[in-house]
């Protein structure tokens, strides 16, 4: 591709030097209040030249703009993989966090269920102890009375 743009130059250059020969005339150039008696070819080289210089200004503001957007970009780029990192790893913190707390519930669960059942056992025992104490006495005085 540089060479291409290499062969591209070096043929405008000789199409160029070869219109400015062919038109070698003494001309005149007037701008404002001055006067000046030139050869028409060193006009033609003097504006192809002011062309390339204007060309190659306007190219080289472009390719400041455009490095600087990129570094620009590129800063973006860091602080966003910089935040990504962060919030991955926060995100690994709070999944731990959450396997923790429920490894803790399953845990408490196990024991309030085991706590449940104990309750309910001394609960039943206890309803049956009562129970039996209310029996005791129905069942004495019924068997006094069939003797």
């Amino acid at each position: 591709m540089k060479n291409f743009k290499v062969v591209i130059l070096l043929c405008a250059i000789i199409l160029v030097a070869i219109f400015a020969v062919q038109n070698s005339a003494a001309v005149t150039i007037r701008f404002l209040t001055w006067h000046l008696n030139i050869s028409q070819a060193l006009i033609i080289i003097f504006s192809a030249a002011l062309g390339v210089l204007i060309g190659l200004a306007l190219s080289l503001i472009k390719s400041f703009h455009h490095n600087r957007d990129m570094k620009a970009a590129n800063l973006q780029k860091a602080d966003a993989q910089a935040k990504i990192e962060t919030l991955e790893r926060e995100n690994l913190d709070l999944n731990t966090r959450v396997k923790l707390m429920r490894s803790e519930l399953e845990k408490r669960n196990v024991e309030t269920e085991r706590m449940s059942e104990e309750i309910t056992q001394e609960k039943t025992v206890q309803a049956e102890e009562e129970f039996s104490e209310l029996s005791l006495p129905i069942q004495e005085t019924e068997t006094e009375p069939t003797k």
